[in-house]
């Protein structure tokens, strides 16, 4: 099969052949260097063999009988004599089919488009009209521009479907990280906590869960609260992220108004102080359960006395 053709688009127009045909008169006009010559009359006449005109410009032709409406085309333009002998086509240009090596053809500089003497005419370095084709011609036995472009498109959408492919592993990677509930929060808050951030469509990277927890412990030994505390007001406060200088500021903030919030007693606080803040633990935890509709029974609530 011929990787490149080299027709004379000039010639083409004048003789009003297309493009196929005019890849077919190149390769006639090549024949002397794959055809097999046969001598009539003492004229030099080529055994132009239509299926192996097949092998050599698939692109162009696909069946015989196209190939060889093509040669009696070419006869009746006077550009070849043909001969039938048997079931073979014996082909022999004619003078005005020998124009087409013409040089009066050609654009008259050394970068000359069609110049089949010239190097750049040759198959390792064809013309530029042997290679473009604007529009495909509407008797075409092929079409491969449409052919390249369904490969290309065929590419684009592998590619496609991989990168997504990649994009949806990396998602999955992301989505399986599960975070470990430190000991000293209690199951239903770190429930709680998990719901929060999946509403609030947070990161739960191994990267972000470390800035979180790090952030816990800020608040944790500034405050001297418990985790359960502080995450409590977290959620209450419907934060989507925590850092521990929003928790210290609201905790300074309600010392300094002379309301202090129950959160704030400390652990030695009278009975009083103690039922005070297990009463708005109690609501908060109550808050909680109703923005995420826990199911945890409030039988062990009492159980955040240990965190005044």
């Amino acid at each position: 099969m011929r990787y490149t053709l080299s027709i004379n688009a000039v010639k083409c127009h004048e003789w009003g052949l297309n493009l196929n045909q005019g890849a077919l008169f190149d390769l006639l006009n090549q024949a002397s260097s794959w055809a097999k010559p046969h001598v009539i009359n003492g004229e030099f006449y080529y055994w132009v063999s239509r299926n192996m005109v097949i092998d050599e410009i698939p692109l162009a032709y696909s069946k015989p009988d196209t190939v060889y409406r093509a040669l009696k085309l070419f006869e009746e333009k006077g550009l070849v004599d043909y001969i039938k002998e048997g079931k073979k086509d014996l082909i022999k240009l004619t003078e005005k089919g020998k124009e087409w090596n013409s040089k009066t053809t050609f654009i008259s500089d050394s970068n000359s488009e069609i110049n089949p003497k010239n190097t750049q005419n040759s198959d390792s370095n064809p013309s530029k009209f042997g290679n473009e084709s604007e529009k495909t011609p509407k008797n075409s036995d092929l079409n491969p521009t449409n052919k390249n472009t369904n490969y290309k498109n065929t590419n684009n959408h592998i590619n496609k479907k991989n990168t997504k492919k990649t994009k949806s592993k990396t998602q999955s990677a992301v989505e399986t990280y599960k975070p470990q509930k430190p000991d000293e929060v209690s199951d239903q808050v770190w429930s709680d906590l998990i719901s929060h951030r999946k509403i609030k469509k947070t990161s739960n990277t191994q990267t972000a869960w470390n800035v979180i927890f790090s952030q816990l412990e800020k608040a944790k030994q500034a405050t001297g609260h418990s985790l359960d505390q502080i995450i409590t007001e977290w959620i209450t406060r419907d934060w989507k992220g925590f850092k521990s200088d929003w928790y210290i500021n609201i905790q300074n903030k309600t010392q300094s108004t002379g309301n202090n919030h129950a959160i704030n007693q400390p652990a030695n606080n009278q009975t009083s102080g103690k039922n005070q803040a297990i009463s708005h633990f109690d609501q908060l935890r109550a808050e909680i359960r109703a923005k995420y509709g826990s199911s945890q029974q409030s039988s062990d609530i009492r159980t955040v006395s240990t965190l005044t």
